[in-house]
This record gives C-alpha cells, sequence and structure tokens, in this order.
C-alpha cells in the first residue's frame, strides 16, 4: 500500500500516513487524534473495523468499497463512512476536491 499511496502522490495529502495491522482498536489510534480531530481522516476497506472506528474518534471516514470487504455493509449508523471511494484513483480525486 505505501508504494501504491507514493506512486498515486495521496502522501502529499497527509502529513503522516500510520498504518494499522489486522487487529484495529480506539486506543491503537487515539495517540494519533489530537484537538485538531476534523483534520484527521481514517481510510479503510471495512465498514465494520476501520470507519466504525473513525467514526467512534470523531475523524473524517473515507471507505474503500473495493476488495474482499466490498459487501460488507454499515449494518448501524457508526459503520456509516463520511465518503465512499471505490479505489485509490477515486480517493485521490475527492481529497484533490476537498484539499
Amino acid at each position: 500500500m505505501r508504494v501504491e499511496i507514493k506512486r498515486l502522490g495521496i502522501d502529499g495529502y497527509f502529513s503522516s500516513i500510520i498504518f494499522g495491522d489486522a487487529t484495529k482498536t480506539v486506543e491503537q489510534f487515539k495517540p494519533y487524534i489530537t484537538e485538531r480531530t476534523k483534520d484527521t481522516t481514517i481510510i479503510g476497506d471495512r465498514v465494520r473495523g476501520e470507519i466504525e472506528l473513525g467514526n467512534r474518534l470523531g475523524a473524517i471516514t473515507i471507505w474503500v468499497k473495493a476488495g474482499s470487504f466490498v459487501h460488507e455493509l454499515p449494518i448501524t449508523p457508526m459503520q456509516v463512512p463520511t465518503h465512499t471511494v471505490h479505489g485509490l484513483l477515486e480517493l485521490l480525486s475527492l481529497l484533490q476536491t476537498n484539499a
């Protein structure tokens, strides 16, 4: 993913990019959330994982609706993303629009 992010030039839209392991918890991400939470974006391919976690932290959430979890739909309001994209190119377009 780091190579793809660099190739697309997405890295320039973020002050830091952190990749979480398979188990993601609110406690794991809390150190990256500051009083500027509105500027924090959590991007993931699981609405029941990264998106829910990001929403619980008060961050902007972007669901990359692709890959293994493309059919995993939100079942609670906390799993509804701020934005949905269908791939990294669409993510780049969203970032450029909101820059």
